[in-house]
């Protein structure tokens, strides 16, 4: 258990270094006894972490050289330690553009399986969010199990997996998004819409209503990552 947990702080503190920008495509890790003397641990816990970088895409090992931080492209930008360290900000964007290819045609496709059942926990998760207090976090909660459920109701299961797959950076873009004056009642408004599309097996009203609440939720994400730019929290 103790050796998990001390390459666990390792593969952290490089996911921290390679998410801050300190650490950029092709540059080169400390070597095994370097990493082993920063940490006090042993050359097998060290290479348990820089084979735990590698599978998540981070690193690049070849016999013989030195392991570097892997091609951007490669990275799982979804892997959870990387979304602790990092909190996913700066991919939201390109998780919004992953959203409105993916999600409009998945809620018709609801609209043409759902069950009874599927529909009457959409009926429900909706209802919930109008009662529910106009907390972010909460609200993010709500909404997640939300369009979830949309995609469980395509019995679709690897459609629901990749959905699935962008629900942790997901979250963070829901809490940003419900801190907009005004967005989660906006939110509450396009479920209903696409409760009523899907309830009604009308698959391009639900694919319409799904791009319109998304198109709500771009306008919302613009406004507040602009407004950290000019924070100073958001490079550009």
């Amino acid at each position: 258990m103790a050796r998990v947990k001390l390459s666990s702080q390792i593969v952290q503190q490089i996911l921290q270094q390679i998410g801050s920008g300190d650490l950029v495509e092709g540059s080169a890790l400390p070597a095994e006894s370097t990493l082993c003397a920063s940490f006090g641990v042993s050359r097998s816990v060290a290479r348990e972490a820089i084979g735990s970088l590698a599978a998540k895409g981070f690193v690049s090992v070849s016999q013989g050289a030195a392991t570097v931080v892997a091609p951007r492209y490669s990275w799982n930008i979804l892997d959870p330690d990387f979304l602790q360290v990092t909190g996913g900000r700066e991919y939201l964007r390109e998780l919004q553009e992953a959203r409105e290819k993916l999600e409009p045609q998945i809620a018709a496709l609801a609209a043409e399986r759902a069950s009874a059942e599927s529909i009457e926990l959409l009926r429900h998760l909706a209802t919930e969010m109008l009662r529910e207090d106009p907390d972010p976090e909460s609200h993010a909660q709500l909404d997640v199990r939300f369009h979830e459920a949309i995609a469980a109701a395509t019995g679709n299961a690897v459609l629901f997996s990749l959905h699935h797959s962008l629900v942790q950076l997901g979250y963070v873009m829901r809490v940003v998004n419900a801190e907009v004056p005004g967005a989660i009642h906006r939110a509450v408004e396009w479920h209903l819409h696409i409760v009523e599309a899907i309830e009604s097996r009308n698959p391009s009203a639900a694919e319409a209503a799904m791009r319109l609440h998304l198109n709500q939720v771009r306008s919302e994400l613009e406004s507040e990552l602009n407004r950290d730019l000019t924070k100073g929290k958001v490079a550009s």
